[in-house]
């Protein structure tokens, strides 16, 4: 790879983690109250 196309190239994100708290929240919220996947990580921030 050439100096150029590595200095384009984007650096790589960091995962996200998240506490079993959060998970077991989100869970809760598409299974029990119905919402949907794209919707409930709205409901958190």
């Amino acid at each position: 790879m050439s100096e150029s196309e590595e200095k384009l190239k984007k650096p790589r994100r960091k995962l996200r983690e998240f506490t079993p708290e959060f998970k077991e929240g989100a869970v809760k919220l598409v299974l029990e109250e119905g919402k949907s996947t794209a919707r409930w990580p709205r409901t958190w921030t």
